[in-house]
């Protein structure tokens, strides 16, 4: 017998061509491997076509009946190589650049064959034929329509079929060698030599299987070894897998899955009619490595993947995070284009440049690490002279807050760390938390340049970044945030000074953010101050009115993040009450917490409102600033928006001079902003003012009708002033709806303009603090007293008090009779008569200008005082003498100047010149005798009290020569008794507070709420003619002033004069005022000369103020008209012609 050739062992020996049946699963139970049972090659010599099939079939089988799903055999490989097939498909939108699916009709295809006029193509089709009807019921042919087969497009082969669908396994492989693929699943490369079972493949897979069995109809029938073989593999999958598979339902499958289609036409691919499903594309991935964000709101949380070696155990998508992997540095594509690296599934992942910036910010000093967030820096050795800019993508901030990055992962680690390396490099780390429980540790090296005029360029291919360094400076005002966000007001300055070659033409914008969702906050206005190109330093003022969790800082180069540390302030439930002093030369405020005692304003240690970027208390910071001459970056927050501290121990503090700073061109035309546009210069008279800058002052009387603008220059001193009141309260535990308010005015303002004033602090106390109780007016003639009655126990019961408060505008008196205000007299003659520019005159005819300014810029110059040198000549060249004079009296103030002991006081000055004192007695004595010349036309008594307030009140020491007003007080008691025509020895006390300015606003405080005090009902002038005429009692309006009345007064002020010099008889000038006797008649003739012209001077600029409405009342006397130009003639006139002094 010839030799029998057969795979198997048995004895179903045929002979020649008989008729034979196909291998059964004994029969290929028992085909012998001549490689033993851990052979890898593929059983190829089966004599049908569809062996193939048969062969996968049967190793499920072999599999489910031998109980091992997993180990190294033959069966093992095949069932593995089958279900790589069914991965590929179900995973095929991440594959199909590399794989493609066939279909192959039974119906089309087949008659194709046979009608083909190709012999051997005809033969092909009746050899399927025959096998496709013979192994119908065997491979379920019958059911089958379509065979879909994969082909690989990178294969060795024009076509490279790598198996199919198959209606007895699910799928099936080819049995070449298809080591060529390169598709991975996790770190499992497919048809590799690790063979996986289903268990231990990705579980979306799983469940695709899994529903494959539940719901595809007589499955375990048809598919039964398939079907045995899940349930096997059911067994080994976590006790949350099995529940999930338990609970699977077909709406669940549906949903989850989308059906596989193929071809252009769209075909669903499907198995016995069964559609077959694919991995839903953009679906969610189960990994560790999702981010574990709390605040995250979108559809699939992103993956976060190492770069570096990363060996925790830790699943990414279908299997475990291969240590040799690495994501790139960078992923150019949008996060949701994004397929996963050694994965291909399109999901969104993330990598190192998608958190940390190629460049890092340099500043040239270290970070106020109190106030802002430094990012943890550290240095090998020394100490921190330089900061740096967080280099955090705003991306971070989709995922987490300001407070996590400030944070500590669960092992204790920082969150974000900078460490200087002695290399000149910096180092930054940044943990970013993961699903699994620990986190991905992302760090970058950043370098500086090998040229320090160039800026360096990273690598970011090598993971390098690079160093710039900018010299700039940031500032938040206020620096706190509201528990409940609402009423917020800001101001962030930017000063940059970047002026060298390479980064001179770089422009800063800053954005700002919330943490909530990572939104934008749009500021209202940013409005420049300065200009590099022309100042050598820039200023850009942020206006917002929300409030804001990190900053952006970006130039033409890179963008780093400023991160506040804003201290939540909680509602407070102290109630503060303000008084505010807006003044002609000076404002002062005054407040209580509660009921506690009335104090100046102040910013305190406790209290600081601002916050800058530098620490101006870090020894570091100046050193670093000094040495690349910086300075200017630490002198412009003062200057333009304020200082740190305001108090009595501090060089800046209220009382203040009332003045705002603007740039010079600033266009009023267009909307303005307090602390942008516009801002109380603190600095003011005590260092130099930006040379492109403009310092207004007399804001109190600026010329709103002819000058509508003007209005806007008080608004914004108002919200400067609000916003420190309002600060103020909400760092000390206030209630801003609490809040009252009383501003004081004087007397002598019109009506209108009072009007103006009430309607601006409403509508901005209404903005800024609360609008719950509109705040009060009182007039600052009334408040003073309340101070010296509540505090020092001046009564005014048995005997008159008079309260006579001198500004640097106007002098507001007030007599009391009972402790209630009975007369009431404003007039504008007040300190600026004495050392203004009368009437519109110049301060090149000012007596005490031409006198001293020339002497005190030597004094200066000789004790090398530079900054003040050029503080004067800035406001001389303003050419206003008030504001000349006021900065000559500040100067004994100026720390500089106390600092270095250096002597130089203008009032004493004043006090030591023999022939100028005659001008202070003269303007003393003029107020007296009017205001006992009023008291008697009321038939007042002769007052027991006489006090003082206001900032001007302190010339009369200038008179007197002592602090107990001893010469003026008997002075004044001659002239109360000469007025009254009386020789009783009455007993008048002068009363003056060391701080005469602060009076009024204690005053203010000190009235017992509720009382109510009619202030026109009080109100009283004394015309100032030769009849003692007193308004209202009669009637007089402006247009009832003719000559006759002109030269009635012009009478009654010679005859003042008179009566004035002829004291000196009874009460020599020089014996108890030191003034020099010799030109007594000629300082009279001076006083005289130009009286009737001087007169009708202050009578015109009073009509103007009034809008030439001509039919009101007089508001004030017309006495002091002729003696403000008189004085002001008598000064020039003694310095160029009389006074030889060297004081």
């Amino acid at each position: 017998m010839a030799k029998v050739f057969r795979f198997h062992q048995g004895n179903d020996s045929i002979e020649d061509w008989q008729t034979s049946t196909a291998y059964g699963t004994r029969a290929i139970e028992a085909i012998q491997d001549p490689a033993g049972a851990t052979a890898r090659r593929e059983i190829t010599s089966i004599p049908s076509p569809f062996a193939r099939i048969d062969l996968v079939k049967s190793a499920f089988e072999n599999l489910v009946n031998s109980g091992q799903i997993e180990g190294s055999t033959i069966f093992h490989k095949m069932v593995s190589d089958c279900l790589d097939v069914g991965q590929i498909l179900f995973n095929i939108d991440k594959h199909r650049d590399k794989v493609d699916i066939l279909i192959w009709d039974k119906t089309k295809d087949l008659d194709a064959l046979l009608e083909s006029a190709n012999p051997k193509h005809r033969l092909l089709g009746e050899t399927l034929k025959l096998y496709l009807r013979q192994d119908a019921s065997a491979y379920n042919f019958d059911g089958t329509e379509r065979l879909f087969l994969l082909n690989y497009k990178g294969g060795p082969n024009p076509m490279n079929i790598l198996g199919g669908t198959s209606p007895a396994s699910l799928f099936f492989t080819s049995a070449n060698d298809l080591s060529y693929v390169d598709i991975l699943f996790g770190n499992d490369r497919v048809f590799d030599k690790s063979y996986q079972p289903l268990h231990k493949r990705e579980f979306n897979y799983i469940k695709f299987i899994y529903g494959l069995k539940k719901f595809f109809p007589r499955f375990s029938s048809v598919f039964k070894a398939v079907d045995a073989y899940i349930d096997l593999n059911f067994v080994q999958l976590r006790n949350e897998e099995k529940e999930i598979l338990k609970n699977y339902t077909k709406n669940d499958f549906d949903l989850e899955f989308e059906r596989l289609s193929a071809g252009g036409d769209g075909s669903i691919v499907e198995v016995l009619g069964f559609p077959l499903r694919k991995k839903t594309e953009g679906g969610s991935v189960e990994s560790g490595f999702a981010i574990a964000s709390g605040k995250y709101d979108g559809k699939d949380l992103p993956l976060v993947l190492p770069v570096d070696d990363f060996s925790e155990k830790t699943k990414y998508t279908s299997d475990f995070w291969n240590r040799n992997n690495k994501a790139d540095y960078a992923d150019n594509r949008p996060i949701k284009e994004r397929t996963l690296p050694f994965d291909g599934t399109k999901y969104p992942y993330l990598t190192i440049s998608d958190f940390l910036e190629p460049y890092i910010i340099r500043t040239v000093y270290p970070i106020q690490s109190s106030k802002f967030f430094d990012g943890n820096l550290t240095v090998g050795s020394g100490e921190i002279t330089k900061g740096f800019l967080l280099p955090i993508k705003t991306a971070y901030f989709d995922y987490f807050d300001v407070k996590d990055l400030q944070g500590v992962t669960s092992d204790g680690k920082k969150v974000f760390e900078l460490r200087q390396m002695t290399s000149g490099g910096i180092s930054a780390t940044l943990r970013i938390p993961i699903q699994s429980g620990g986190y991905i540790t992302y760090e970058r090296m950043y370098y500086p340049s090998t040229n320090e005029y160039q800026i360096a360029e990273p690598e970011i291919s090598r993971n390098r970044g690079a160093i710039i360094e900018n010299q700039f400076g940031l500032t938040v005002y206020p620096f706190l945030k509201l528990a409940e966000d609402q009423q917020n007001q800001y101001r962030v300055a930017f000063v940059d000074r970047d002026i060298q070659e390479h980064t001179k033409h770089s422009r800063f914008t800053l954005g700002f953010y919330k943490n909530q969702a990572n939104s934008p906050v749009t500021e209202k206005a940013v409005k420049s101050r300065n200009n590099k190109e022309n100042d050598y330093i820039s200023s850009d003022y942020y206006v917002l009115e929300d409030s804001f969790d990190y900053v952006t800082v970006k130039n033409n180069w890179g963008q780093g993040i400023v991160v506040p540390k804003f201290q939540m302030q909680p509602s407070g439930t102290a109630q503060f009450t303000f008084a505010v002093d807006f003044g002609t030369t000076n404002t002062h405020i005054e407040y209580r917490k509660d009921k506690g005692t009335a104090k100046p304003f102040e910013i305190s240690e406790d209290d600081i409102q601002i916050a800058t970027l530098h620490d101006i208390k870090n020894p570091e910071t100046l050193k670093s600033i000094g040495i690349v001459r910086a300075n200017r970056l630490l002198e412009l927050i003062p200057q333009e928006l304020i200082p740190e501290m305001v108090n009595a121990k501090s060089e800046f503090q209220f009382p203040l001079r009332t003045a705002i700073l603007s740039n010079e061109k600033l266009d009023m035309n267009h909307q303005t902003y307090a602390l942008a546009d516009l801002n109380i210069p603190f600095v003011y008279e005590k260092y130099p003012i930006p040379t492109n800058s403009k310092t207004r002052t007399n804001l109190k009387w600026a010329d709103y009708t002819n000058k509508p603008n003007e209005i806007k220059i008080i608004e914004a001193y108002f919200e400067n002033l609000l916003f420190l009141i309002r600060n103020k309260v909400i760092l000390n535990g206030g209630d801003l709806t609490k809040v009252r308010l009383i501003w004081l005015y004087p007397s002598s303002m019109t009506k209108h303009r009072i009007n103006m004033l009430e309607s601006t602090w409403n509508r901005l106390f209404a903005k800024f603090i609360n609008t719950t109780q509109a705040p009060d007016k009182l007039s600052e003639s009334i408040a003073p007293f309340y101070y010296f009655n509540s505090q020092l126990g001046v009564n005014a019961l048995s005997s008159s008090v008079v309260s006579i408060d001198i500004g640097g505008g106007t002098t507001d008196v007030v007599v009391y009779t009972n402790n209630r205000p009975e007369i009431l007299t404003s007039f504008r003659f007040a300190a600026n008569a004495i050392f203004g520019d009368a009437f519109g005159r110049s301060s090149v005819i000012n007596g005490f200008i031409q006198k001293y300014v020339d002497r005190i810029r030597f004094l200066l110059e000789t004790n090398k005082q530079h900054d003040l040198i050029k503080i004067l000549d800035e406001i001389k060249e303003n050419g206003k003498s008030e504001d000349i004079v006021a900065f000559f009296f500040s100067i004994e103030k100026n720390k500089k100047i106390k600092d270095n002991n250096i002597p130089i006081s203008f009032s004493k000055k004043l006090m030591l010149n023999s022939d100028f004192k005659i001008v202070f007695l003269l303007f003393y004595t003029a107020i007296i005798y009017h205001v006992a010349k009023m008291i008697k036309a009321r038939s007042v008594s002769m007052p027991r009290y006489i006090t003082f307030s206001g900032t001007g009140s302190k010339i009369i020491n200038v008179a007197d020569g002592s602090d107990r007003l001893s010469a003026l007080t008997e002075l004044t008691q001659i002239v109360f008794r000469q007025i009254f025509n009386t020789d009783e020895m009455s007993r008048i006390e002068l009363i003056q507070d060391e701080n005469p300015k602060e009076i009024s606003c204690k005053g203010a405080l000190n009235i017992p709420q509720g009382q109510s005090i009619n202030v026109d009902a009080i109100k009283a002038v004394l015309l100032g003619t030769t009849q003692e005429i007193v308004i209202p009692e009669k009637a007089v309006t402006y247009r009832d002033i003719d000559r006759e009345m002109e030269t009635s007064v012009q009478t009654e002020y010679t005859a003042f004069l008179d009566w004035f010099f002829s004291l000196n008889k009874s009460y020599s000038f020089k014996d108890n005022f030191g003034i020099n006797p010799v030109h007594l008649q000629t300082y009279k003739a001076y006083l005289t000369e130009n009286a009737l012209d001087d007169l009708k001077a202050g009578i015109e600029d009073k009509q103007k103020d009034l809008d030439n409405d001509l039919d009101v009342n007089l508001e004030e006397t017309l006495f002091f008209y002729p003696l403000v130009g008189g004085l002001n003639h008598l000064a020039y006139k003694i310095q160029s012609e009389l006074n030889t002094q060297e004081i």
